[in-house]
């Protein structure tokens, strides 16, 4: 087996690393957000004469 055979292999599995850190930081971006609204909200219902 030459190395050129594994091309396609290598590109398919970075494609797919690529597509696991992309779905990664999309949900640690949403978990943030949400952490946030909730700081937020908190602090709103904490607020004196709301």
């Amino acid at each position: 087996m030459r190395a050129r055979d594994d091309e396609g292999s290598i590109s398919v599995l970075t494609l797919g690393w690529i597509v696991v850190v992309a779905i990664a930081i999309l949900v640690v971006a949403a978990a943030t957000q949400v952490h946030v609204d909730r700081l937020r909200l908190v602090a709103l219902a904490d607020e004196p004469g709301a």
